[in-house]
């Protein structure tokens, strides 16, 4: 069975250009980000990421998975906010996801402040090269630049 942990991470390589780039988000090296996947991936007995030069690639299985474990980390999410809404405190996880480079250079002053101001608000902060791919539903804010796509 496969863990919140093993979702994230999924999500995140799911999310990533490379092995590299998910490893810089997750704050782990890259051995550990490819460890970590193919766990993964033998739990399930399935191939989910097809790994070259140019970067990654999900398979049809992968892209299954990365939906899903967007929608269950979704509603883990909104779980834990209405249960710290019912102690009257502003608490649980806010999701934001941003460029990586406008993210290191804007957003995460934004969000040490935010998160100094509200200590119990866990922010869960996502700098990725593509952020626009597969995390608008796993997301409270979406920082994207440039013209908007469908």
């Amino acid at each position: 069975m496969l863990s919140a942990d093993d979702l994230e991470l999924f999500v995140t390589v799911g999310s990533s250009a490379s092995l590299a780039a998910a490893a810089r988000t997750l704050g782990i090296t890259p051995p550990a980000v490819s460890q970590r996947l193919t766990h993964i991936e033998r739990k399930l007995a399935l191939r989910l990421v097809e790994r070259s030069n140019r970067g990654l690639k999900l398979t049809s299985d992968g892209e299954l998975l990365f939906k899903r474990a967007n929608e269950i980390l979704l509603q883990f999410t909104r779980m834990e906010d209405e249960l710290a809404q019912r102690g009257g405190k502003n608490a649980g996880v806010l999701r934001v996801v941003a460029p990586l480079g406008f993210g290191r250079a804007y957003v995460v002053g934004l969000v040490i402040d935010y998160h100094a101001t509200h200590p119990d608000v866990r922010v869960d902060l996502n700098l990725s090269d593509r952020p626009g791919i597969g995390l608008a539903t796993a997301c409270d804010i979406l920082i994207q630049i440039g013209e908007l796509r469908d």
